[in-house]
């Protein structure tokens, strides 16, 4: 599949935050054992967590067993501690970041994680000034998807790790591209509707100068 509607290249490149634009799998781990401990929860694996891994946020501290009740302040919690700590850019960040720059695509982040933290590692890894916006606390990733296809000159590509992300792309229609690094492995992105897997960011730079086949 290409994208759609005889655009030349997406109209806006999207990204999720955690695990696809930053390799922060670690760093994610930590951050959910400290908040599991803090609750007097047993922490995970990091085989565990990568298996356990769900979005929204608050579903996913629910099935490990942190009580609803507690379930908006322990995403605040994870997002300090996720903020505390630094991450590097995922393999080709950089790359694509800078591509689309020069390209005029512009870069939207469609992220669960809060603003703070997204805005604080754009800041640190010198990338702030490629981001176009940044849509944090995405609770409902199709519907902000979704807001950004109505809107956008072409095509919308979102690249994201989980299968929450694929299934949002496909209900907002933007082209879901998984990100094979992040915190969910392949095959469970496949499975989940991506169009293309990718472990090198800088792969996507081949969309930014794509024309349509003849006859179509």
């Amino acid at each position: 599949m290409r994208p759609a509607n005889g655009a030349e290249r997406p109209g806006v490149l999207a990204f999720d935050w955690n695990g696809t634009l930053v390799d922060d799998a670690g760093r994610a781990h930590r951050a959910t054992n400290r908040v599991l401990r803090e609750h007097g929860l047993a922490p995970l694996t990091e085989p565990e967590f990568r298996t356990a891994f769900t979005l929204p946020m608050r579903r996913f501290f629910i099935t490990l067993g942190v009580a609803e009740r507690w379930s908006s302040a322990v995403e605040e919690r994870w997002n300090e501690e996720m903020a505390a700590e630094t991450a590097p850019l995922s393999t080709g960040a950089s790359e694509i970041l800078r591509a689309a720059a020069d390209s005029g695509v512009r870069v939207v982040v469609v992220s669960a994680a809060a603003s703070h933290p997204i805005l604080r590692d754009a800041r640190r890894l010198g990338v702030e000034h490629l981001l176009a916006d940044v849509v944090a606390s995405a609770e409902d990733k199709a519907s902000a998807l979704s807001r950004l296809v109505s809107g956008a000159p072409g095509p919308v590509m979102y690249v994201g790790d989980s299968e929450y992300d694929m299934g949002a792309a496909l209900a907002a229609g933007a082209y879901p591209v998984g990100f094979g690094r992040g915190y969910r492995p392949a095959e469970a992105l496949a499975d989940a509707g991506a169009e293309i897997v990718v472990w090198n960011l800088a792969a996507l730079t081949a969309f930014l100068t794509w024309t349509r086949s003849p006859g179509r």
